[in-house]
């Protein structure tokens, strides 16, 4: 026995042919009144070390898709493969030796934009290996010191300035060249990107309750009130909500990150209201014309 560590080929890329992507837990952001993790979302093209990065609330598959969407458009363009672990919003299942079974809505995506999907192997850390010490990078100096973070879109828009600054502008340590100058030569071998930009909507059939409200993420949102107790449709965006009902748009909301609000946009209960004011007054009508016979020819 030589040796406990086992030894792993370097891999080297061509221009545009890959970049690689991770999510990386960060810590508690603190959002008014609650605590909530957070995490980056990572995107390193293979030749040139360019790095993308952007904070997010959640590791899923609305988030998942975006991220890729806006790492696209700040590369200007798609590598030939994208390079993924095994998450299942990726990958529903990898067994050993055995082909990865792709998440379909990630193949969709995936189809949409002219890419191909490359599951690394299990147990094969070195297949993304370049991410991963992205992430050791972004950790080890964008991150280092920063405590008590209270906006996501203060701390992307700071993290965007280092990336420009700093990460993608620095001489890397394994290339010996900056990742801008590199960045020159593969931007010309990425694909277009696809005019039609993809809809990276989950989408979920929900129930509004009694008070017309349908409940994402512990927090509760208004649907105008003839839809209370309905099946509606969902759409969740990472930065919005859309709710239908037989394809018909009835509710936008601001999608929150913070935990047991209550969300009414006011036109939703304006019916109520009227409906609830029509009937006291008939009530009223009614009580009043009871009191004599005469009632009605005061009226």
């Amino acid at each position: 026995k030589t040796g406990s560590k086992k030894a792993y080929f370097t891999l080297n890329f061509e221009p545009g042919e890959a970049a690689q992507v991770d999510f990386a837990y960060c810590g508690m952001l603190k959002l008014n009144n609650t605590n909530r993790k957070y995490s980056a979302f990572i995107m390193t093209l293979c030749y040139s070390r360019m790095m993308y990065v952007e904070f997010i609330f959640h590791q899923n598959q609305e988030h998942f898709l975006q991220c890729h969407r806006n790492a696209f458009e700040y590369f200007s363009g798609v590598p030939q493969s994208i390079m993924v672990d095994n998450c299942k919003v990726a990958v529903i299942e990898h067994k050993y030796h055995e082909a990865a079974k792709l998440n379909p809505h990630y193949l969709d995506f995936a189809l949409h934009y002219g890419f191909n999907i490359k599951a690394c192997g299990v147990r094969k850390p070195n297949e993304k290996g370049q991410v991963e010490k992205a992430v050791d990078y972004l950790k080890g100096n964008f991150l280092r010191g920063k405590k008590d973070i209270t906006s996501l879109e203060a701390v992307n828009n700071a993290c965007m300035s280092w990336i420009n600054n700093i990460a993608n502008v620095r001489k890397h340590r394994t290339t010996q060249k900056r990742p801008v100058d590199m960045f020159e030569t593969e931007k010309k071998e990425l694909g277009k990107i696809n005019i039609f930009p993809y809809d990276c909507a989950t989408i979920k059939t929900v129930k509004a309750n009694s008070q017309f409200r349908v409940v994402i993420d512990s927090n509760r949102y208004s649907v105008p009130a003839d839809f209370a107790s309905t099946l509606l449709t969902a759409k969740i965006y990472p930065s919005k909500l859309l709710f239908y009902h037989n394809d018909n748009l009835i509710a936008e909301h601001r999608r929150s990150y913070e935990k047991n609000m209550d969300f009414e946009n006011p036109d939703h209960i304006k019916k109520l209201i009227e409906h609830k004011k029509n009937a006291r007054d008939q009530k009223l009508m009614s009580s009043f014309l009871q009191i004599s016979s005469k009632a009605p020819e005061y009226y």
